[in-house]
């Protein structure tokens, strides 16, 4: 395995890793949990489902915005959280609860010495889905403009390519130009010596071009 090779499947498993943190941690927070279906769904004859056919540009923009799902899952949390507030000498350590859970009342030497104050994350869940909404605007900004790009270059490579096999045909009829004169006027060329061997070498040049030329429609016909 070569070592770039080895370097994407650590960044595979890294990626999996955090991915499965960030779940366990949604899973302990907002309590539920994830479990498979094991019933067979047949999509293909079912009246109630239809399949959308989707476009390369329109499967990536759906991507992107699945991506920012855990984001706004967790702006959505963030707005249901509070953040506890200890009064000055007194212990950071809230009562734990039988039923599970931690009451804001304070104890020190098993008497209650005061309470906790809760405030609601109400502005940092607003920041938190303002910067998720222009994650997904600018990311679909972002997306629209590099499928331009790539567009562009598709119909670069496109007129590239048409070039070629237009210079290759130019190429082609040039040499069997050359060689069909060669061969009308056989008597002539041969009655001269110089004639005679500049155009026997023309000849060898125009068969190396042409097993070039066929070399390569051969391999584009395979491809």
């Amino acid at each position: 395995m070569i070592k770039n090779e080895q370097n994407i499947i650590q960044e595979v498993e890294k990626v999996d890793l955090n991915l499965k943190q960030i779940l366990d941690s949604m899973k302990s927070i907002t309590d539920f949990s994830i479990e498979p279906y094991n019933n067979s769904i047949d999509l293909e004859n079912n009246p109630n489902f239809e399949k959308v056919l989707l476009t390369s540009e329109q499967k990536i923009h759906i991507n992107a915005l699945l991506q920012q799902l855990p984001n706004m899952i967790a702006t959505d949390i963030t707005s249901k959280a509070y953040v506890v507030n200890f009064p000055k000498g007194l212990p950071h350590t809230l009562t734990a609860l039988k039923q599970g859970g931690f009451s804001t009342i304070i104890r020190n030497g098993g008497k209650i010495v005061g309470s906790a104050s809760l405030y609601p994350m109400l502005t940092q869940s607003s920041i938190m889905g303002v910067f998720t909404a222009l994650s997904v605007i600018t990311g679909q900004f972002f997306l629209s403009q590099i499928n331009t790009k790539l567009c562009d270059i598709d119909k670069k490579i496109d007129q590239l390519l048409e070039f070629l096999y237009n210079d290759k045909q130019a190429e082609i009829i040039s040499e069997l130009t050359f060689v069909k004169h060669s061969y009308q006027n056989y008597q002539s060329i041969m009655a001269h010596e110089q004639q005679r061997i500049s155009t026997i070498a023309n000849l060898q040049e125009s068969k190396k071009i042409a097993l070039r030329d066929i070399q390569f429609y051969l391999s584009d016909i395979k491809s």
